[in-house]
């Protein structure tokens, strides 16, 4: 189960363009509080269907490195951060997969990119307004720690819910579905998810060219 940090940003005095800059900073600024190695950084605007519909939003980027332990080794990382969305997160280096030869990984959105599951979305342990570096950096940090034990002991000992396998299903039978347009526009993202992975594969290249 993630560790939930309290706290959220209010955004009432803020425009909506604003916004996403605020979360970028506070991102930036967290990282560098933590003393966490920034390697590149990007905020833009793009047009992402949403509801049928092409909508101009505010879109960022951080690549960063992180040890979970002080005996760990270093990891790269890209965080992507839609407008109005979740954050989404990836391994860049080194690769999982050759590590794990083969072997599936778990708690992974998708063993390709290397996409990260921190949380259970149905437990709305992140919420829209949630600051973001806040939670999702000590999420990160625990869940390398649990797989690095994982790659020795092959037991994840990290615990959790992954959407799709047994224990999402009979929690989605137990969990009352309620109207949340919050929560629609969170998990609504296809878009946004593929703008996402094209990020994803643009960075890993670019690593992959500096090696």
């Amino acid at each position: 189960m993630a560790i939930k940090m309290r706290g959220n940003l209010n955004f009432s005095n803020y425009k909506k363009i604003d916004r996403t800059q605020i979360r970028y900073k506070n991102v930036l600024d967290y990282l560098l509080r933590d003393q966490i190695k920034i390697l590149n950084k990007d905020l833009s605007y793009r047009n992402i269907l949403q509801d049928g519909k092409l909508r101009r939003k505010s879109l960022f980027d951080v690549v960063f490195t992180i040890r979970p332990t002080e005996l760990s080794k270093e990891y790269t990382l890209l965080l992507v951060y839609k407008e109005e969305s979740v954050p989404i997160i990836y391994v860049l280096s080194p690769n999982l997969q050759e590590e794990s030869n083969g072997i599936k990984i778990p708690h992974l959105y998708c063993q390709k990119t290397l996409r990260l599951c921190l949380y259970y979305p149905n437990n709305k342990e992140f919420l829209l307004d949630d600051y973001i570096a806040e939670q999702v950096i000590p999420w990160i940090k625990l869940w390398l720690y649990n797989y690095e034990v994982w790659l020795y002991t092959k037991k994840w000992l990290g615990g959790g819910i992954h959407p799709g396998d047994e224990q999402d299903t009979e929690a989605k039978q137990k969990i009352k579905k309620k109207k949340n347009s919050k929560l629609k526009k969170c998990v609504n993202h296809n878009d946004y998810l593929s703008i996402a992975n094209n990020i994803y594969f643009a960075k890993k290249k670019a690593i992959n060219e500096m090696v």
